[in-house]
């Protein structure tokens, strides 16, 4: 916590007569507060009218004459300058006879104005009424009636990624696995309108690439041809947990025999053989459009239907 150092002296006296302003100060430095500590509580500056006495018989045209007892009446000397509307600024006048600024009107530059005319001041520094100063990031300051009134907006906060942890232990033991690792987006996390970390909060790599020992059985025989000929498929197949476990090959690829007529009981060969149709297929045809190919020739009225008369 900090700790303010002693006053300093008063400055001198801003007017030789009809009320003038004194000022004393002290800072944060005794000692100052450290690793994000507290500031000092209490007033920073202190105020006082001085030479109060009138310049003339009478008081100027915009301040009014009181006696002590008239300013006790009142409410008292504080707050009478415009620096008095500051928060870190204490009012240290007491009631004196003499010219005092008529209620509800301020001394400033050894004259008498309204509250919204009053200058401001902050950290140091005097600003005119409606003038603005940073803050912080987020934040401004504007003088409005002899105070500063500084918004108080949290700014934005970007996500952060954590550290990532340890790499998981491998899924397998042998051939091919996978092992994970994390991190989180909590350092810090996303507040008040901040940006979501990017990336993912998940890595994958491969691990215990050995291949595994016996882990496949032998491939067993090759089943039978899909067809007798023409071109087909046969398969095998093996017990694995990983490795490949069915595989095909092709077969019988010689081309089928043509049919023999005399196979056919009441067929016999003719290169060109009598008008469709010969087969069920041909009924739905244009009998004028269609020849028969050279094959077997049929019995009159005879269907040739899957090899069968």
């Amino acid at each position: 916590v900090g700790g303010w150092s002693s006053w300093s002296s008063w400055t001198e006296c801003t007017a030789t007569c009809d009320s003038g302003i004194q000022t004393r100060n002290r800072s944060c430095s005794n000692p100052s507060p450290l690793h994000g500590g507290p500031e000092c509580r209490g007033p920073q500056i202190q105020t006082r009218e001085c030479n109060t006495q009138p310049c003339k018989d009478l008081c100027p045209p915009n301040m009014i004459y009181q006696t002590a007892e008239e300013c006790r009446g009142t409410g008292g000397a504080c707050p009478r300058l415009c620096l008095d509307q500051a928060a870190q600024v204490e009012c240290a006048s007491t009631c004196y006879e003499g010219c005092y600024c008529p209620e509800g009107l301020f001394l400033q530059n050894n004259s008498c104005v309204p509250q919204t005319e009053c200058s401001c001041y902050h950290k140091g520094a005097l600003y005119q009424p409606g003038e603005n100063v940073t803050l912080d990031a987020c934040n401004n300051c504007t003088c409005v009636s002899g105070e500063m009134v500084c918004s108080a907006a949290p700014c934005p906060v970007d996500c952060g990624w954590s550290d990532w942890t340890s790499w998981s232990s491998c899924s397998r033991s042998c051939n091919v696995g996978t092992r994970r690792r994390y991190r989180s987006g909590t350092n810090p996390a996303a507040a008040f309108g901040g940006q979501d970390c990017e990336g993912s909060g998940v890595a994958i790599e491969f691990c215990s690439l050995q291949p595994c020992k016996g882990s496949a059985g032998d491939w067993g025989p090759w089943s039978e041809c899909s067809v007798p000929c023409g071109g087909g498929y046969r398969n095998r197949s093996r017990v694995s947990v990983v490795l490949r476990r069915i595989e095909f090959s092709t077969c019988n690829l010689h081309p089928c025999s043509v049919i023999n007529c005399s196979s056919i009981a009441d067929t016999a060969y003719s290169g060109c053989g009598p008008a469709c149709p010969r087969s069920c297929d041909d009924i739905t045809e244009d009998q004028s459009l269609v020849t028969a190919p050279p094959g077997p020739v049929l019995s009159p009225g005879s269907i040739y239907l899957l090899g069968k008369v």
